[in-house]
């Protein structure tokens, strides 16, 4: 890069970043440049040490600097595109190598700090690239099913006075939280038993309020590749045990190892 448009990169752009991509080779970790954020320049790679480079592209502080990004949070169908771009040029260049994703609208100031903050962190990320190396993001959630009701448990049949109805409010109200503390204590089975299948989990809290009543288990697992296809049979195992239980499982990814990289990149 030439002294004029280094010192362009530094009063007009900032440095937006995508991952840290760990790879055998130049010729391995490089290949065509994938489009990127919406107004940003085409990817490209930023040397930092031997073998370990950074996904990075300039973004114009026109539409990048804080204050901009700031103010266009509450646009959703900006915000989607971004997130949707973002995770396309994570997807490609994970199998390109083993790629320690950031997140949406991370940026540097230019290419020295990136460099900077990367090497003087390098041994936590060789540590977590070595973690996450040939591994994918699983979610798996466990919902009681609507309309569930608990094996052996009798229907509640109409109240015939007040009294009747009170009492069948409380029993109903009982009879909920029961069901809710049960499906706990399945959710954490199988998660238990979920987690066996796989290099690492973690459990993410719940939401308050009913969404979080029903949501009985929201899970991320790290599958190494290799192993997907015995997870996914461990996971279609544990959903027909499930619906026999009065539970729902959902299951998504395969994704870029986020949750598993973060508080390191």
């Amino acid at each position: 890069m030439s002294a004029a448009a280094a010192k362009r990169l530094g009063e007009d752009s900032a440095l937006y970043l995508y991952g840290v991509l760990f790879a055998e080779s130049v010729a391995r970790a490089a290949g065509p440049a994938p489009r990127g954020l919406p107004g940003a320049s085409r990817t490209r790679l930023l040397a930092v040490d031997g073998g370990l480079w950074l996904v990075v592209a300039d973004a114009p502080l026109s539409q990048f600097a804080p204050e901009r990004i700031e103010g266009r949070l509450r646009d959703l169908n900006w915000v989607s595109r971004c997130a949707l771009a973002h995770e396309a040029v994570v997807e490609l260049y994970s199998r390109r190598g083993t790629l320690i994703p950031v997140k949406l609208f991370t940026l540097f100031s230019g290419e020295a700090a990136a460099v900077a903050d990367a090497r003087s962190r390098l041994r936590e990320l060789r540590a977590v690239a070595k973690r996450v190396a040939g591994c994918e993001e699983w979610g798996i959630q466990l919902r009681l099913a609507p309309g569930a009701r608990q094996a052996g448990r009798p229907a509640i049949r109409p109240p015939r006075s007040g009294t009747a109805f009170l009492q069948a409010r409380r029993t109903a109200l009982h009879a909920s939280r029961d069901a809710a503390l049960r499906g706990h204590e399945r959710a954490m089975l199988h998660f238990r038993s979920l987690a066996k299948g796989a290099g690492d989990a973690l459990c993410r809290d719940l939401p308050a309020g009913a969404a979080g009543r029903r949501l009985l288990l929201d899970a991320l697992f790290l599958v190494p590749r290799r192993g997907a296809r015995r997870f996914q049979s461990l996971v279609r195992t544990t959903a027909t045990r499930c619906q026999a239980e009065g539970l729902a499982l959902s299951l998504s990814g395969p994704w870029p190892p986020y949750h598993f990289s973060r508080g390191e990149a």
